[in-house]
């Protein structure tokens, strides 16, 4: 197997899987989205605080 080979095959399996990691990055997302959210008011404020 050449290097050709293998970065073909690298390249079919992200396109067979990134359906499927990016519907489990936007799922994670919606369960902590509130998390996510409070953390960016922090550090807005923070950063913004004068």
């Amino acid at each position: 197997m050449g290097l050709d080979d293998l970065k073909q095959k690298g390249k079919d399996f992200v396109n067979d899987h990134k359906d499927d990691a990016v519907n489990k990055g936007k799922k994670h997302f919606d369960e902590h989205k509130d998390e996510y959210a409070e953390k960016g008011k922090k550090i807005a404020k923070d950063k913004f605080k004068k």
